[in-house]
Order: C-alpha cells, then sequence, then structure tokens
C-alpha cells in the first residue's frame, strides 16, 4: 500500500482531521491529521504532503537522527523514491509504513 497522496485519499484511509495550526519553526499555515494508529502527523495546508519533508526546520523536530543532512523539497519535486529514501532512518509510525517495516 502506498502512501496517500491526496486529502481524498488520507480520509479513505483512516486518517482523520485533527485541525489548523501554524508550524513552531518555520511558520508555515499547516493541518494535523490523526493517524490510523492515533498518532498525529502534520501536513502542508491543504495538501497530503507531510509537512516534515518541505520544512526547512525539520531536523528542529526530530528526535534521533542529527546525522541526517538538510535539505530543502518543493512539493514539485516530492516522490515517492525520495519519501521512502527519507522514511529510511526515522523510527515514527508513518516513516516504518512509508517504507514497509510496520
Amino acid at each position: 500500500m502506498s502512501f496517500p497522496t491526496t486529502l481524498q485519499e488520507l480520509k479513505d484511509a483512516g486518517y482523520k482531521w485533527e485541525g489548523e495550526s501554524q508550524c513552531r519553526s518555520c511558520g508555515a499555515r499547516i493541518e494535523w491529521w490523526l493517524t490510523p494508529r492515533g498518532k498525529k502527523m502534520p501536513t502542508d495546508h491543504g495538501t497530503a504532503t507531510p509537512h516534515w519533508s518541505t520544512c526547512p526546520d525539520a531536523d528542529q523536530h526530530r528526535s534521533g537522527n542529527g546525522d541526517r543532512p538538510n535539505s530543502k523539497i518543493t512539493t514539485a519535486t516530492l516522490n515517492m523514491d525520495w519519501l521512502k529514501e527519507q522514511a529510511k532512518n526515522c523510527h515514527c509510525v508513518v516513516c516504518k509504513k512509508i517504507t514497509g517495516r510496520a
């Protein structure tokens, strides 16, 4: 199963919309979704793109992976191969699901 790429796919996969806020580090508008496993996931406003993949300050919100290089990715260049590569060293539930470890 691939990661949802649209808001409708998020809903169909069992994600529940939790509300809107602003990223504490970059100030971008984000939406919060509750994953099917009960974890909160921020997405870029109006998209199914996880905010950690586009936030210039994403490393500040990660734990235990300070050796990961910092890179900026726009939604135009985001693709599943890139997402899987970024997720392989993360231990959150979403990344484990993306890489097939969950």
